[in-house]
């Protein structure tokens, strides 16, 4: 039904790259704008602006924690305590920024590790992902992270939770076929199927459900 669909500036020309959802809000990133919804039916919606200047420039790269919300602008990475966005990119990692075509924008990689405070993120190239960097969102501090093995970067990176509720980070490579832990520097190829889950909130009339893949 039309009447039930929410538009975020239709006809601006900006494309939707992100949808995240954090405390009571879901944030929806367009290349030029930042917005957040709340409410909770078609009764209360609402739609508010974050900002009108920034952008998101991939889903992958726009992650919460203890109240933040950070991202990849598609010039810099941002952040958001709930107002307005700051950037927290430095000179070096602007340079970086500075380098990435147009049309690898969107595939800016990131993921928490609150163990030691970091977001870590991915930095292609024309032709694959070169660095990976750490951006401490406690102290505002971001380092360069060389891998031993291999010696690219991994093209995408997410954090998860092992059977005994450990936390784990992981990245996978361009032409590999394996998962590697990226704290402990080893890949996950134990000869066995790997599965994962993850729980939803309640659909409709049923209960939260745990989904396997």
């Amino acid at each position: 039904d039309p009447l039930d669909a929410l538009s975020f500036n239709r006809d601006d020309g900006h494309e939707i790259r992100a949808l995240h959802a954090s405390g009571d809000r879901i944030y929806v990133g367009k290349t030029k704008g930042i917005y957040y919804v709340t409410g909770t039916s078609r009764d209360d919606w609402r739609i508010n602006t974050l900002s009108d200047k920034q952008g998101c420039y991939s889903h992958a790269s726009m992650k919460s924690v203890e109240g933040l919300l950070l991202w990849y602008g598609g010039d810099n990475f941002y952040r958001s305590d709930g107002g307005a966005p700051e950037s927290i990119s430095d000179l070096k990692v602007r340079t970086l920024l500075d380098a990435i075509p147009d049309a690898r924008k969107e595939y800016v990689s990131a993921a928490i590790y609150p163990t030691l405070s970091w977001y870590v993120v991915t930095i292609p190239d024309a032709s694959g992902f070169t660095r990976t960097l750490v951006y401490n969102y406690r102290t505002g501090a971001w380092f360069p992270w060389k891998h031993a093995t291999p010696a690219d970067a991994p093209n995408f990176v997410a954090a998860a939770y092992d059977s005994a509720y450990g936390q784990k980070l992981y990245g996978t490579f361009a032409g590999s076929a394996h998962a590697w832990d990226l704290i402990d520097d080893a890949y996950t190829d134990d000869g066995t199927a790997h599965s994962a889950s993850f729980k939803t909130s309640a659909v409709g009339d049923s209960q939260s459900t745990f989904l396997r893949v």
